[in-house]
């Protein structure tokens, strides 16, 4: 008998499930279309609910942010919308790999969206755009109808494995024009750049994916948030523009664009990032407080509990 070292074994193994993950991501971007909309419905309540079964670190992170994002509620109601965020975590998959072969006009029919006059504001401005927003709802499905505006649109997005994976997933999100970057040291100059072309900028701020931002009180407690568009924004005068999706059935939804964030510009450019965050994460906090069985985030926001849970994130500056 030949033995295999353990170490070689491992990566023989995590290769076989990087291959089938490429492969079955390849299948259902061949399938998905093929299958009715009420079928696909059903099929990721059933992936859903079978997930929140199966899953059981994801299900504990799920419920101990509900608990923390909708304090009030009961054991009962939590499990419900945590079960309710499982399927929508399923729908968003679908939706994804939708995206490979539905219409523009199609797309456009199935969502709406509010507030474009914020949008021609900010560019008015001549400083470029920087568009915050959270893993709740639809935000990569209708974030393609900002590029198909006719916006110069990039997203920011964080690196997923295997790369082959990743490189399928940014394909699909660039489906209507959007440039993906990843997150990492290049993009930053990556957004710069955009920015200074008057160009609108994309970044999910409720999580903070880079690992390079600070503890912060995200829903009165403590946790690690992303610093990055505060400081983009500062950087270059960029405007601040929540936009959030509340996903109404499979491949619909319902979006708006907010009024700016006031961002403050002091001397004291720490402060100012730190203000300016917090101020952008009241926005997110907001919509994240109206649908929060939509918040589709799969591990625990805020795994050191500590900090006032569900008060204020900070005094409204």
């Amino acid at each position: 008998m030949v033995h295999v070292p353990t170490d070689v074994a491992r990566a023989a193994a995590a290769g076989n499930r990087d291959r089938l993950t490429y492969l079955l991501f390849r299948a259902a971007i061949l399938i998905v279309p093929r299958i009715p909309l009420s079928w696909l419905t059903a099929a990721g309540r059933v992936a859903g609910l079978l997930a929140y079964l199966a899953n059981r670190s994801a299900r504990e992170a799920v419920l101990a942010n509900l608990a923390i994002v909708a304090p009030d509620a009961d054991a009962g109601t939590r499990r419900r919308r945590a079960q309710r965020t499982f399927v929508h975590g399923a729908w968003g998959y679908i939706e994804l790999f939708a995206l490979a072969s539905i219409s523009a006009q199609e797309l456009q029919a199935r969502y709406r969206i509010g507030g474009w006059e914020y949008l021609d504001e900010a560019f008015a401005a001549g400083h470029g755009v920087i568009m915050v927003t959270c893993h709740a709802g639809a935000p990569a499905v209708a974030g393609q109808l900002i590029a198909l505006s006719g916006a110069p649109t990039t997203l920011v997005v964080e690196q997923l494995q295997p790369a082959k994976v990743h490189g399928l997933v940014a394909r699909l999100r660039g489906a209507f024009g959007v440039r993906i970057i990843t997150v990492g040291r290049e993009s930053v100059r990556q957004i710069i750049g955009a920015l200074r072309r008057n160009e609108l900028v994309g970044i999910v701020s409720d999580r903070d994916i880079a690992g390079s931002g600070r503890e912060m009180l995200f829903f009165g407690a403590l946790t690690r948030v992303s610093t990055a568009a505060a400081t983009l924004a500062l950087r270059t005068n960029a405007v601040v523009l929540p936009a959030f999706a509340v996903r109404t059935g499979l491949l619909s939804g319902v979006g708006r664009i907010e009024a700016p964030v006031d961002m403050p510009r002091t001397r004291d450019t720490a402060e100012d990032v730190r203000v300016g965050t917090l101020r952008i994460l009241q926005r997110i906090e907001g919509f994240i407080a109206e649908h929060p069985e939509q918040w589709a985030v799969f591990s625990d926001v805020w795994p050191q509990k500590s900090g006032p849970v569900g008060s204020s994130t900070m005094p409204r500056p």
